[in-house]
């Protein structure tokens, strides 16, 4: 075959494994989000693997949503033929749980933003893996408690970062907020009533007549 096939082999753990080997045409739907279109990097050296969470976590939200539209269209418009489109090959490695035969591997192929299809075995019952696919398992075992590690700062640094942003806002806002001013108290009707004088009568008062000793004989 003269056109080469693109392989991508992803790793990924799973919470409940489960308890048998079994073959899958249609995989549940936490298989299908699990399954990325979006290849891995490289790994050459292990510390390239630690430094991939970094860069992820410090793109754009709006730009990594129009990367996946930009991935999932290009996808779609891939080549029709097996020989020239993009196929994935993806092997996840489930937890240990104790069995004989190790742990189960669910193994997916898909091309076009399809469903993949998937079939899942014991890891003892599979021949040797190929050397590059032992060789990243090797290299990702050795990477991924410092992988985690950074990622851990990485998202500390973006939230202390959030929160030293908000402070600011908070400060600037309280800077520019116009003072409370309070207002002068109206003055009650009783403070402003002035003491009236008292009334006068319109009428002058009558003299009194003097008292002459013929008035006085007609009291006896």
């Amino acid at each position: 075959m003269t056109s080469a096939i693109a392989a991508d082999t992803r790793l990924a753990v799973h919470e409940q494994p489960p308890t048998s080997e079994e073959t899958i045409a249609t995989p549940p739907e936490d298989v299908a989000h699990a399954i990325s279109p979006t290849p891995l990097p490289s790994v050459a050296d292990p510390t390239a693997v630690a430094t991939a969470p970094l860069a992820a976590t410090t793109a754009d939200d709006n730009q990594k949503e129009e990367d996946d539209e930009d991935v999932m269209s290009s996808l779609e418009r891939d080549h029709p033929s097996f020989a020239q489109a993009t196929i994935s090959l993806i092997v996840q490695l489930l937890p240990e749980d104790g069995h004989a035969d190790g742990r189960l591997a669910l193994i997916a192929v898909k091309s076009h933003n399809l469903t993949p299809l998937t079939t899942m075995h014991r890891m003892g019952t599979l021949e040797t893996l190929p050397h590059p696919l032992s060789t990243l398992l090797q290299q990702w075992g050795t990477a991924l408690p410092e992988a985690l590690s950074q990622r851990a700062l990485a998202r500390a640094k973006e939230r202390e970062v959030e929160r030293l942003k908000d402070a600011e806002r908070k400060a600037q806002r309280a800077a520019t907020k116009r003072p409370d001013i309070k207002k002068p108290e109206k003055p009650t009707p009783a403070a402003t009533r002035t003491a009236s004088p008292p009334p006068t009568s319109a009428t002058p008062p009558t003299p009194t007549a003097p008292v002459t000793p013929t008035s006085q004989a007609h009291l006896f």
